[in-house]
């Protein structure tokens, strides 16, 4: 099987190569359940593609044409329950009867389209508790809310201090409260909050924050709510989080703390299986919140990219997961993402005493090469030590993990990841085992691996 047949099981990219796509920028993605998908670009304005028969029709700005596009550099969409295609761009918000095929321009500062306020954020929605009205964020203006029916735009100013602009003005993200519809979650550039529609309120929750060592970044990307109630978030440059509501209390994953490849992390979708899918800058990721692992995919699995955007994301009727870049999109199915089973050959592929290379001879501590070798009688003095090991196996070798642990020396395995040598110095007289073993990219364990007796022999 080769690399390439691989990739095109995996995902699909669209783009403008292989296309009619007009710029490959992706912002956001809505799929209607007749299969009609809307693509938001950022300045090749709105894509319409119908699947079923390969069409694609393109809109856009015309300056001479108030019924047109206010801008072609797309941020946002949302298709509400009466068929409008809601449209949030870097000048205001449009209305997109697709039966009339006219836009209707809404501004927040009407007097100046590209004021910094009429930049909206990557999402729009609307809470069940409050149908008809459309909330989505500003780049300037905070929280917006859009009275559909009455045409009334208000707008919520998360902070009030009077230092403009100010990056908790800039809501990128919002969700509302499963549990509670009257509570919206509001993410800006700095920090998560609460937003109480009734009280027209918001809570902050980035000061404890600050005073936690557990502390994520406070750019909000995206949110996910799970069943228990628990608030997923990603971050960019805090990794990905979960924000337990009653106790206030976070659990932080991190380049640093696990196998999330990018601290960078735009948007959270989750399967019909329980599994989270994170796109990220550093490709797509597969997350099992019941084990904390992490399953990751790059450019060479057939993505678009390794870079996504931030907000560009949907889960169609069908289970069909879409991420938009900067290159196209991806779509997939969770269920055709399979795992390779084959398990990588795990071998000892070097021994070294005192960081010289060890040979086979006579006068050697090895009779045979190191391959062959299950045992190894070593002087007092020769107590530095280290081995190279290779897991073998045709599919992206590079990404091979492994595991190693020296016993009655190690408490436990060190899981080192890509590093194919281990280093043990100033060890004592006795007898030790070491034992390596080796994963594939897609992470399955030869738990047998190899395994070395060592004796260091005492001085007399």
């Amino acid at each position: 099987v080769s690399k390439l047949d691989r990739a095109a099981t995996r995902f699909r990219t669209i783009s403008t190569d292989n296309s009619g796509l007009s710029n490959n920028y992706v912002r956001d993605i809505w799929v209607e359940k007749s299969g009609i998908i809307w693509l938001a670009t950022a300045g090749g304005g709105l894509n319409r593609y119908d699947r079923r028969i390969n069409e694609w029709k393109i809109y856009r700005h015309e300056p001479a044409n108030r019924n047109s596009l206010s801008s072609d550099f797309l941020k946002t969409l949302y298709r509400d329950s009466d068929g409008i295609l809601w449209i949030g761009t870097l000048q205001g918000l449009n209305r997109f009867d697709p039966a009339k095929k006219s836009f209707e321009r809404i501004y927040i500062h009407p007097e100046n389209p590209v004021a910094l306020e009429n930049q909206l954020g990557y999402d729009i929605i609307e809470s069940p508790a409050y149908p008809g009205i459309l909330w989505f964020g500003s780049s300037a203006a905070g929280l917006c809310s859009y009275d559909k029916k009455n045409k009334i735009l208000k707008t919520y100013i998360v902070d009030s201090s009077g230092v403009q602009p100010s990056a908790k003005n800039f809501v990128k993200s919002i969700a509302y409260d499963q549990n509670n519809p009257a509570h919206l979650f509001v993410g800006a550039n700095d920090g998560f909050n609460i937003f109480d529609i009734e009280a027209e309120t918001f809570k902050s929750y980035r000061s404890k924050h600050e005073r936690s060592a557990r502390r994520s970044s406070d750019n909000i990307m995206s949110f996910y709510q799970d069943d228990a109630g628990n608030v997923w978030i990603a971050t960019y440059g805090g990794g990905f989080m979960c924000f337990h509501l009653e106790t206030e209390e976070t659990t932080i994953y991190t380049v640093q703390n696990s196998d999330l490849p990018s601290n960078g992390v735009y948007s959270i979708i989750t399967d019909n299986t329980g599994f989270f899918w994170l796109s990220s800058n550093r490709g797509i990721s597969r997350f099992d919140p019941r084990t904390g692992i992490f399953k990751n995919y790059t450019v060479e699995d057939g993505l678009q990219s390794d870079e996504f955007n931030g907000g560009s994301y949907f889960k169609s009727f069908s289970g069909e997961i879409f991420f938009g870049g900067i290159g196209g999109f991806n779509s997939f199915y969770p269920e055709s993402i399979l795992e390779n089973k084959i398990k990588p050959e795990v071998m000892i592929t070097g021994f070294r005493i005192f960081n010289q290379k060890v040979t086979a001879g006579d006068d050697s501590p090895l009779k045979e090469t190191i391959s062959q070798t299950d045992f190894i009688g070593l002087e007092h003095w020769q107590n530095d030590i280290s081995f190279d090991f290779v897991g073998l196996h045709f599919f992206r070798p590079e990404n091979n993990k492994y595991a190693y642990i020296l016993e009655n020396y190690d408490p436990d395995w060190r899981q080192v990841g890509t590093i194919r040598n281990a280093v043990y110095t100033n060890l004592d007289p006795g007898e030790y085992t070491f034992r390596v073993r080796a994963a594939n990219s897609d992470g399955i364990w030869n738990e047998q691996g190899k395994m070395i007796a060592i004796t260091i022999y005492p001085p007399w």
